[in-house]
């Protein structure tokens, strides 16, 4: 059995009383082969964050402690450790009030988010970085939607109908909330997509009605080399693009099923080192903090995907 650790700030890592290295960004093998219960220690070496002492055994993997994330890789563990965003002091982002609703974005103890109409009163702790906030109404006044700037912007929209909810939470860009609802999602990943969804609210739930997804200029699927090809053949398939100038043959014919087939994912990763190279994984989520990673092989004929299964 293998187990990594990574963070988000830097961290020294310690087993069992024992330096074995500092960590910030990369991922380290911990020299620790089966859950033996043996003491992790991270000790920040950031001012701004708290480290993170932990036994190592099968309760911590099945129930992470806040802020840290376990990964099942099929045969190892990957253990990160998330930052806590913290404020200095108090301060208001924004706030915005209508006759209908009242919504304030501030610091204070953390990044805090407050909503309030005359029957509720709503308040969420942010996990993210906020320098920055906006306010806006939508959908005939009965969504509140909350831009938030910071190391990635956030759109978050509230229900103001009845009781007041949560039903979006998205690292995207707000471009419109005249009518309906618009976001667009960068993604940072091979062929850099930009994905334009137009939401609507039923006064329950809100759901995507049109979707629109480009490709950075100059993208050829063409000059990918083969071992690229099955990455940026599923990211396509994850942000909801065109799919087909990636396969042929049988897998083409069948390309309707192929949700289906691989279900739901949230990304995609190569294998760890005690994994065939060829493979790709696919990256699940199981639980709260909890994911865990499947394999896929696949075949080619004349460049493109002729075939996929998992191992």
């Amino acid at each position: 059995m293998y187990f990594y650790i990574c963070s988000d700030f830097p961290v020294a890592i310690k087993v069992n009383g024992n330096y074995v290295d500092s960590v910030n960004g990369n991922n380290l093998l911990l020299p620790v082969c089966q859950l033996d219960n043996s003491l992790i220690e991270a000790c920040s070496l950031c001012s701004c964050q708290t480290g993170l002492n932990f036994i190592l055994n099968k309760n911590f993997l099945l129930c992470p402690p806040d802020n840290v994330n376990v990964t099942d890789l099929d045969g190892g563990y990957l253990i990160k450790l998330s930052r806590t965003y913290l404020s200095s002091g108090f301060k208001i982002f924004a706030q915005e009030k209508t006759q209908r609703w009242a919504c304030t974005v501030y610091a204070e103890n953390g990044y805090k988010l407050t909503v309030e109409t005359p029957n509720d009163f709503y308040i969420e702790s942010l996990a993210f970085d906020v320098k920055n906030a906006k306010v806006h109404s939508c959908c005939n006044g009965r969504l509140v939607v909350v831009e938030c700037f910071g190391e990635e912007n956030v759109v978050c929209a509230y229900a103001v109908t009845d009781k007041i909810k949560r039903v979006l939470c998205l690292q995207a860009n707000l471009e419109n909330t005249d009518g309906n609802l618009t976001t667009r999602q960068d993604f940072c990943d091979i062929a850099r997509h930009n994905a334009y969804c137009t939401w609507r609210f039923d006064g329950e739930k809100i759901v995507c009605i049109d979707k629109k997804v480009t490709c950075k200029q100059g993208f050829n699927i063409n000059t990918l080399p083969q071992e690229v090809l099955p990455f940026a053949f599923l990211e396509e398939l994850l942000v909801g693009g065109n799919i087909e100038p990636y396969l042929t043959g049988n897998v083409l014919e069948n390309k309707n099923k192929l949700t289906h087939y691989l279900g739901q994912f949230l990304g995609v990763m190569p294998p760890p080192a005690f994994k065939d190279s060829r493979l790709v994984g696919i990256i699940r989520k199981t639980g709260e903090r909890l994911y865990s990673v499947e394999y896929l092989t696949f075949e080619y004929s004349d460049g493109k995907i002729c075939n996929l299964s998992f191992v």
